[in-house]
């Protein structure tokens, strides 16, 4: 699961001269609003959840869910106080089509959707390698369900021309969108028809088994088009190899990228302040918050920032009786 958010540079331009004006690209570090997230993993129903879920549904279950929302009791406060409750649906809920469930081919009944709701859920991701384990038929009409049950979804779309647009929220004044996708399918495969719904599948290249899908351009345009819509965009992403320790370094360094693309448009004011320095006219950018970590640990009305390159470290010492302090900074790539 990544969260992914605009970053904002702190970008300093300076020059020659002994005492020059410097313009200051700077965050305004006062609270606007707050947004909150209860976010959980996969949802799946294998045998052991479902004997829960029936256990619990003959015992009683306040949720009125045939138990399913019952399994949910001890964090769905912290789901119903969060502005977003958010799961991976790992499970098709198929009673239409399904073709009954075994080991690792799931289904589940409508019952889960409302145990879910009722436990504070409100969004979940619907592409996952499980999503067509009742066929294309179980996919669709999963989705129809997750609509009459009142469960936002991302990770699909009902055409192929809606398949990347991301589902937006809104909590506090702050819009935050949501994008899901999956590395594997289990095999199959969207439609070929582009007006029926299709999954958010990203596969890794030779391990689709000829199955078509988005490759690494068209999914960091999607994020950078989904980020360019948002305040805050959500990324929920099914990947790796099961039962791995560690990420493969592929996911890695598509996430750095990932983060890179939906950091692309920046929110930034502009303030000069009068500074004075030596050396040779350079521009230097800092992630602000690290920049006001730094200058807001010196108890003193002035600071000294150190550089002799846009690419290498800084270095933030204090005055007075703060001149054993050094802070290093190291710099980001500017925008500019």
């Amino acid at each position: 699961m990544l969260l992914a958010l605009a970053a904002v540079a702190a970008t300093i331009l300076v020059g020659s001269r002994d005492r020059r004006l410097a313009a200051v690209v700077v965050p305004y570090p006062h609270e606007l609003a707050q947004v909150s997230f209860a976010v959980a993993g996969d949802v799946i129903p294998h045998e052991a959840v479902r004997a829960a879920a029936g256990a619990a549904a003959t015992a009683g279950d306040p949720t009125n869910s045939q138990g399913w929302g019952a399994l949910f009791s001890e964090v769905a406060d912290v789901f119903q106080h969060a502005d977003f409750g958010f799961v991976n649906l790992e499970t098709p809920v198929a009673p239409a089509h399904s073709h009954g469930s075994k080991p690792f081919m799931f289904d589940a009944p409508l019952a889960l959707l409302e145990g879910l709701k009722a436990s504070g859920i409100k969004i979940v991701s619907f592409a996952n390698n499980h999503v067509m384990d009742q066929g294309w038929p179980g996919f669709t009409e999963t989705r129809e369900h997750l609509r009459d049950v009142g469960l936002l979804f991302a990770g699909s779309g009902d055409t192929v021309q809606q398949q990347w647009q991301p589902v937006f929220t809104e909590a506090n004044g702050i819009k935050v969108g949501w994008l899901g996708m999956t590395r594997w399918l289990n095999g199959n495969r969207n439609p070929d028809r582009d007006d029926q719904p299709h999954v958010n599948f990203f596969p890794y290249p030779g391990e689709a088994g000829g199955a078509p899908g988005a490759d690494k351009a068209q999914v960091l345009a999607a994020v950078k088009a989904a980020r360019a819509q948002c305040d805050f965009l959500v990324i929920s992403i099914h990947w790796g190899i099961e039962y791995a320790p560690a990420p493969r370094p592929e996911d890695v360094d598509m996430a750095h990228k990932m983060l890179e693309a939906g950091a692309s448009e920046e929110a930034q004011a502009t303030e000069i302040l009068e500074v004075a320095f030596d050396g040779e006219d350079l521009q230097i950018a800092f992630n602000p918050q690290y920049l006001l970590d730094g200058i807001g640990a010196i108890d003193s009305d002035t600071a000294r920032i150190s550089f002799t390159a846009p690419a290498k470290p800084a270095v933030i010492t204090g005055k007075g009786d703060r001149q054993d302090y050094r802070y290093v900074l190291m710099p980001i790539r500017s925008a500019g």
